[in-house]
């Protein structure tokens, strides 16, 4: 347990994601020495990564533009007819709801952040879904038909024009685990494996992990 908080956990200090949710939700590991990283897609345009380079997990560095927290967080509560909840850990603010989602034969997790208490802009959006029966070497098939739904339940509000399509496409292309390089297998047995993929969009940069068990996606906002 203490394993699959390290990944929401870690991201508090860079990001403003949040650890925990629902009693159902639970945070996803974090790689350890034997799961390499692979990222195999080169940001597209001159903008700044969003990878932190010490603990290699996405973060807002500034807001996304036009997109306000409290118009994600209703189109969540509208949607999913459940009520978002607040949190707030080491000065980040974040909202997280966790949902059934029976497509993908599990659960959707989601968080949008802010820098401050004073903010109305949101600099993150995570989207995770996660099938526990899978074990800890079992991988989601992302379909197309559940990866619009990620889309459109998750990241859906935050999105204008054309980028529901290209974080669909990108989402459906980037989510299966890389076949390269291969891991040695820990001494459990277990070859872990994360695959991650980023490319940059006009508003936002898009990220999409995957690993055993879960998939997840975060929107980061760029320097202003």
């Amino acid at each position: 347990m203490a394993k699959r908080k390290g990944l929401l956990l870690a991201a508090l200090t860079v990001t403003a994601l949040a650890a925990g949710c629902s009693p159902a939700a639970k945070p996803h590991p974090a790689p350890t020495a034997d799961a390499p990283v692979t990222r195999s897609t080169a940001p597209t345009g001159d903008a700044s990564p969003s990878i932190d380079p010490g603990g290699g997990l996405p973060y807002g560095q500034g807001p996304i533009p036009g997109v306000v927290t409290a118009a994600v967080v209703n189109a969540w509560s509208e949607r999913w007819h459940a009520t978002p909840t607040p949190y707030e850990q080491l000065g980040a603010h974040m909202t997280r709801l966790t949902v059934d989602f029976p497509v993908a034969h599990g659960q959707l997790y989601m968080v949008v952040g802010r820098p401050s208490a004073e903010s109305t802009a949101a600099n993150m959006i995570y989207c995770e879904v996660s099938d526990k029966s899978l074990g800890l070497n079992g991988y989601i098939t992302m379909t197309r038909k559940i990866a619009e739904q990620i889309v459109a339940g998750c990241a859906g509000p935050a999105l204008r024009g054309d980028e529901p399509k290209r974080v669909t496409d990108f989402l459906a292309g980037h989510a299966q685990p890389d076949t390269t390089p291969s891991c040695a297998p820990t001494s459990n047995g277990i070859c872990p494996r994360m695959s991650d993929h980023r490319i940059d969009l006009e508003r936002f940069q898009l990220v999409v992990r995957t690993m055993p068990e879960y998939v997840g996606m975060w929107l980061v906002g760029r320097k202003p």
